[in-house]
């Protein structure tokens, strides 16, 4: 089963990405994947994600697992969280590369 972690990097490089994996992660959601947009030039990617799912239709008071979980159901995913969230960037990838992920392009940025 692949890590999450992985999973995440190897999209956010296929996607374009460059840098850590918080500077893609930054970058990406800056990208407005949700709609909307991140305004602040000094955003943190904790800001990055209130505004990201704000966007995407969170309300209440502002859980970033709680809107993330609650998003990624929204889309069709199931599970608990990590199974959601491993479940979006596998296709998040699949659709930048049009192939399956694979540990070995992972490892191809070490």
């Amino acid at each position: 089963m692949p890590q999450l972690s992985d999973v995440r990097f190897a999209t956010l490089r296929a996607l374009g990405y460059t840098g850590s994996t918080s500077d893609m992660l930054l970058a990406w959601l800056q990208s407005a994947p949700f709609g909307g947009t991140i305004t602040e030039p000094n955003a943190t990617v904790p800001d990055a994600w209130r505004a990201a799912l704000l966007a995407a239709g969170g309300s209440g008071d502002y859980q970033r697992d709680d809107w993330w979980y609650a998003y990624l159901g929204q889309q069709g995913y199931t599970g608990q969280l990590n199974d959601r969230e491993l479940a979006f960037w596998l296709a998040q990838f699949e659709a930048a590369t049009g192939g399956a992920y694979s540990a070995a392009f992972s490892t191809a940025f070490d």
